[in-house]
């Protein structure tokens, strides 16, 4: 039916590492400051409202309760 190897279907079910997570996130924010000249005065905020409409969600909370 699928033309991968037993051991292929089941290494792709393994999680990705948090430190390979992290340079993937890296890249698309990179990605984000890179389309516009204004985009590198972006703060958290803003990155995480370009990652959002990227449909990309990070742990980094945005709560403002002491």
């Amino acid at each position: 039916m699928l033309a991968v190897s037993e051991s292929g279907y089941y290494r792709s079910l393994k999680p990705i590492p948090k430190q390979e997570l992290q340079q993937l996130l890296l890249v698309k924010i990179k990605d984000i400051i890179g389309e516009h000249e204004d985009n590198r005065n972006y703060g958290v905020q803003r990155i995480l409202l370009a990652l959002s409409q990227i449909e990309i969600t990070t742990s980094y909370s945005t709560s403002t309760e002491s």
